[in-house]
């Protein structure tokens, strides 16, 4: 369009202003969603271009709460992807150019759409597979806790290449109740013995201990 301005007072008639220009644009037609479509959490919203626009408005809101969950005012392209997830329920889509003099077109036609359940990105599913996987190991192996921790006290006991003494003994780790108790009882039994003997007449003779050579020490002694 093109538009002159001029002033009257009276009998006095000013000239007409110099001619401006405007346009008032088509909205832009929403290409996608489309018209009651079903999408996920994160929708594309995309439309045709307006020639002359510097920028485009785009406003989504939901239906049942009549709330707005998304304006987006400052769009150069003719595309928009939601970056937070939209709860399950029914929308409704507006989008308008704004050209280079700020003139704003008319909104689009509304255009209603369904998102139909939050998505969860995929490193946040479990994976079913390496649990079992995890649980099973023990049965095709044969490992199983028990028979872990006695190769662990196994392993504790000493070599008789390496050792310096006989009676140095490594117990395997067992809860302290059960250790309390089996203490007592070795105790019982070397009192039971040490009564039923004449200890008092027999000399401490040294254990078998592994060859060693130098000045390595030996301890224990036999009742």
């Amino acid at each position: 369009y093109d538009v002159w301005v001029r002033a009257v007072g009276g009998k006095f008639i000013s000239n007409w202003s110099a001619v401006r220009s405007f346009s008032i644009a088509m909205p832009p037609v929403i290409l996608s969603p489309v018209a009651n479509a079903t999408t996920g959490s994160k929708p594309l919203f995309s439309w045709t271009a307006v020639t002359g626009t510097e920028r485009y408005e785009l406003w989504v809101e939901n239906i049942a709460s009549k709330t707005r969950v998304i304006y987006e005012k400052n769009l150069t392209r003719t595309s928009f992807t939601a970056t937070s997830n939209l709860a399950a329920g029914g929308y409704r889509l507006w989008v308008r150019a704004v050209s280079v003099m700020g003139e704003f077109s008319g909104w689009t036609k509304a255009v209603d759409f369904t998102v139909t359940a939050v998505e969860v990105p995929a490193t946040e599913i479990p994976d079913t597979g390496a649990i079992l996987a995890a649980l099973l190991k023990p049965l095709a192996t044969g490992v199983t806790p028990a028979t872990r921790s006695a190769r662990t006290a196994e392993s504790r006991i000493p070599q008789q290449n390496t050792v310096e003494y006989a009676a140095e003994v490594v117990i395997a780790e067992r809860p302290a109740a059960e250790f309390a108790i089996a203490e007592i009882q070795g105790i019982d039994a070397v009192m039971e013995n040490w009564t039923q003997a004449d200890w008092w007449m027999t000399e401490a003779v040294p254990v078998a201990v592994p060859e060693t050579t130098g000045t390595e020490s030996r301890r224990g002694l036999k009742i």
